[in-house]
């Protein structure tokens, strides 16, 4: 289904940022009943607007672990199968930070894509060596292949070690890994990358569809379209552009909207 998606228009994938789960820093004792209210509440208004994918993260678990507390995972899995079952879009998920979890929970609740990082960096989170050969091995193993794989390989809140031109890397991954898509970060959540370094991916990777995945806005949206095949956004669409507040349905329909125009 992403795949299809993917080829044929301007694809628009809202975040569904669930709260701060049990173990997190932030966690306030909220009762997985209130948690799925949460959950089901943005879910509902990303729809309304007219996304064409969601994507499920856990987001509210800042500051992010390399290595998946396995309650969390459960309890992620939990929440994303209730909240998934009657869509009629495809969706994905991402486990913040550690891309075998997230392949594992896509398994377990059919997801049809995942957002995973790959490359060495050193940065808020400590040091990732993300390579990409143990995680498709893995995701053979557990019978995975039909997960869509859209990667990023920008340091996000980090400084990448990789110090060859960032093209030459995107090339690189789309050779070896061949995903469904490349995704273009910025600095950190809500940040944008440059048009110019859309524009540069894009050029590199030919037919590979490229989303930028971090910063845009409704004001913003039309200018980046021209230059790649979708968007994934959360932050800008929350009430106030905060990443801990609840998504904005007028918000995320002005955000369609101006997409939509721009196709």
């Amino acid at each position: 289904m992403i795949g299809e998606l993917l080829k044929t228009k301007k694809a628009l994938i809202g975040m569904v940022h669930l709260p701060a789960l049990p173990g997190a820093p932030c966690y306030r004792g909220a009762s997985v009943e209130e948690i799925m209210s949460q959950v089901c509440r943005d879910r509902d208004a990303l729809i309304d607007a007219g996304f064409d994918a969601l994507s499920f993260s856990n987001e509210g678990d800042a500051p992010f672990l390399s290595q998946a507390p396995v309650e969390t995972v459960a309890l992620m899995s939990r929440l994303i199968h209730e909240a998934s079952q009657g869509l009629d879009v495809p969706f994905g998920c991402g486990f913040l930070v550690d891309a075998k979890a997230t392949l594992a929970l896509a398994r377990a609740v059919g997801a049809d894509f995942v957002r995973v990082s790959f490359g060495v960096t050193a940065g808020m989170f400590g040091f990732s060596d993300s390579p990409a050969g143990p995680l498709l091995r893995y995701q053979k193993e557990i019978g995975a292949e039909d997960v869509a794989l859209l990667i990023n390989v920008s340091a996000h809140f980090a400084t990448n070690l990789d110090t060859r031109p960032f093209t030459e890397i995107v090339q690189n991954y789309v050779e070896l890994v061949h995903p469904a898509g490349v995704q273009v970060h910025g600095a950190g959540a809500g940040r944008a990358p440059t048009l110019a370094e859309v524009k540069a991916v894009k050029d590199a990777v030919g037919d590979v569809a490229v989303l930028v995945s971090s910063g845009t806005t409704a004001e913003t949206i039309a200018s980046y379209l021209r230059h790649c095949d979708g968007a994934i956004v959360g932050t800008s669409l929350k009430y106030g552009a905060d990443i801990t507040a609840p998504i904005d349905p007028e918000r995320a329909k002005r955000y369609v909207k101006e997409a939509r125009t721009a196709r």
